[in-house]
Formats: structure tokens, C-alpha cells, sequence
């Protein structure tokens, strides 16, 4: 399953599936999850630089759930196969349940 959405702005260049269900993340050998993740992010970050109206639109990569927590280098692999060295290290990756973590922290320590 592929899916590609671009919004009107520019500002979304997309969403792109690794094709595994969640019990897959945790149940195949890591290295299969890892390459899925990286020709995952390699297709995203090449649909994103396709036109020159989009070049380098590929700035943010969100982890899509909990399963991925751990995948970030895949991801980042991804992107610097594709956007190069210095491009692809420039691209923040965010991993939800870590997020969610420093939100909690930061509501815990403002008494909220």
C-alpha cells in the first residue's frame, strides 16, 4: 500500500509505508524491519526532491507509531542515501513516543 499526499503549500510532502503491520515491527529479524525502513524513507525523500518547487521540502520524517521507537537510523539512512550527507543529517526525526515522554515530563514539572 502507497500512499502520497501533497498539501496545497508545499508544506507535506508525504506519507510513505514500510507495507509491515505492527506485530511485523516486532516479530520479523530487525535487519528486514531496518531495510523495509530505509527503502521507505529513500522512496519519501526522492518523491519530496522530485521538483524543484520541492527541494528540500523533505525536512521533517515522523515516526508513524511505537513500534518504530528504535529506527531512527534507518530513517536517517534513508535520507542520506538519497538527499546526501550533509542534507539527510539535516533532517529532524521524530519519534512520537519519545515526544510524548517530554510532554508529560514538562506538564509534570509545570504542576499541570
Amino acid at each position: 500500500m502507497k500512499t502520497h499526499y501533497r498539501d496545497g503549500g508545499g508544506k507535506f510532502v508525504g506519507c510513505e509505508t514500510t507495507g509491515l503491520s505492527a506485530v511485523e515491527l516486532h516479530d520479523l529479524p530487525a535487519e528486514e524491519v531496518r531495510v523495509k525502513m530505509v527503502q521507505a524513507t529513500e522512496k519519501l525523500a526522492r518523491w519530496g526532491c522530485q521538483e524543484e518547487a520541492y527541494k528540500r521540502k523533505l525536512a521533517v520524517v515522523c515516526l508513524g507509531c511505537a513500534g518504530m521507537v528504535g529506527l531512527e537510523e534507518a530513517v536517517r539512512e534513508g535520507c542520506v542515501n538519497v538527499m546526501g550527507e550533509a542534507e539527510g543529517r539535516k533532517v529532524n526525526i521524530v519519534d512520537g513516543v519519545k515526544a510524548g515522554v517530554g510532554m508529560l515530563v514538562a506538564l509534570a514539572r509545570g504542576a499541570f
